[in-house]
C-alpha cells in the first residue's frame, strides 16, 4: 500500500537510506529499532557535586538512531543522537549517513563526559 508518506520514508540497506515505497513493509521496518536502526546506545553515570562533595548521581543516556523519516527533504539528515538526563537533556544532533553518526555518537559522548 502506497500512501502520501512514500516521498518521507526510508529504510537502511547496508546502512545506506534507501526511499521506502510501501507503507507497511517500512512500518515493519521501522519497529525494529534495535536490529534496523540503531547506531549507539551509551549511559553514562555523572556525579552531582555540591560544595565540595559528592551528593548524588544522575544517568545521562545517549542515543544515536536512524529516524527513517525524511521530514526535511532538502537537508537529508535521517540520523538523531539524542540527549537524555544532565547538562544536554533535550539536545539533539543530526548527520546524513551511518559513518557520520557512529563518530557523531562518540563525539557527543565525550561532550557529555566533559561537562
Amino acid at each position: 500500500m502506497s500512501s502520501h508518506l512514500d516521498q518521507f520514508t526510508y529504510k537502511l540497506i547496508d546502512r545506506k537510506p534507501v526511499q521506502c515505497a510501501n507503507d507497511d513493509e517500512w512500518f515493519k521496518w521501522f519497529l525494529d529499532l534495535e536490529n534496523n536502526r540503531r547506531v549507539g546506545l551509551t549511559t553514562i553515570k555523572k556525579a552531582m557535586v555540591g560544595l565540595d562533595i559528592v551528593m548524588d548521581s544522575i544517568e545521562v543516556t545517549i542515543s544515536t538512531v536512524f529516524t527513517s523519516l525524511n521530514i526535511i527533504p532538502q537537508d537529508m539528515a535521517l540520523f538523531e543522537t539524542l540527549v537524555r538526563g544532565g547538562k544536554y537533556d533535550g539536545c539533539v544532533w543530526r548527520c546524513r549517513t551511518w559513518d557520520e553518526a557512529v563518530v557523531q555518537h562518540e563525539q557527543v559522548i565525550a561532550i557529555v563526559k566533559g561537562s
